[in-house]
């Protein structure tokens, strides 16, 4: 969610539709952005696809904003 609803909200310049999270084994390769092992991809409610992964860690990072944000690093 946005720090600041009251310039988001409703506003067209501000989405949460298309955000992209890199699913990695390791905290090495979701630095480098490399072998990732599953993509999540949010809808206009901030919503992702479902994907199967093995029990274990992995490291989720977003590696695309959507319109009107900012990766944060």
């Amino acid at each position: 969610i946005s720090a600041n609803q009251g310039i988001t909200d409703k506003n067209a310049c501000y989405s949460l539709n298309g955000a992209v999270y890199g699913i990695y084994w390791s905290v090495e390769d979701a630095k480098a952005d490399r072998n990732r092992q599953e993509t999540l991809t949010t809808d206009a409610d901030g919503n992702s696809n479902e994907v199967g992964l093995y029990a274990g860690i992995y490291y989720v990072k977003e590696v695309t904003a959507p319109a009107g944000y900012e990766l944060c690093n």
